[in-house]
């Protein structure tokens, strides 16, 4: 009986030496890391409400392109706060080495760019002609031989409803 008292003694101390550094280490990294996530909350509705007051009726924006161009602004916003939370978030639970993951995604980002440059084309053009008030929903235009009504305007089509010439 009294020896593994001793044993429980010895292994108590032995815990104790090395579990309770561990945990506070863990412990400061969890609480740093949902400090970060907090944080990105309160940068979502901080970013969120700044967008918002950016729609101010001095701009002379028509309201449906002031709504499209608000929610493609929030889009924006919330994929770079989640992206940099994510790796802030990883970087501080030391999960892994973020150092060689933001090189992979570099590279994957080039390659994708060269990639997709027709469509980061469209979509910048898409942009302006928006901003541009080139033409809106309900209008008439004629595309090569095509004319017809916009249905549906976004970033990279227009949708519109054929009518033949005649």
């Amino acid at each position: 009986m009294v020896q593994s008292l001793q044993q429980l003694n010895l292994s108590y101390a032995m815990a104790e030496q090395f579990l309770l550094p561990v945990a506070l280490s863990w412990g400061a990294r969890i609480f740093s890391a949902l400090l970060i996530i907090v944080l990105a909350r309160l940068a979502l509705r901080f970013g969120y409400s700044f967008i918002e007051k950016l729609r101010a009726p001095s701009l002379m924006i028509q309201e449906s392109k002031a709504k499209t161009l608000v929610s493609l602004l929030k889009s924006i916003w919330r994929y770079t706060v989640y992206a940099l939370a994510t790796v802030m978030v990883v970087s501080r639970l030391q999960i892994m080495d973020i150092g060689p993951i933001l090189a992979g995604v570099g590279i994957l980002g080039l390659a994708v760019g060269f990639g997709a440059q027709n469509l980061v084309r469209d979509v910048i053009s898409g942009f302006f002609l928006m901003l541009e008030d080139q033409f809106s929903v309900g209008d008439f235009i004629t595309v090569g031989s095509f004319s017809g009504e916009v249905e549906e305007l976004g970033l990279r089509i227009a949708k519109i409803r054929h009518r033949p010439h005649g």
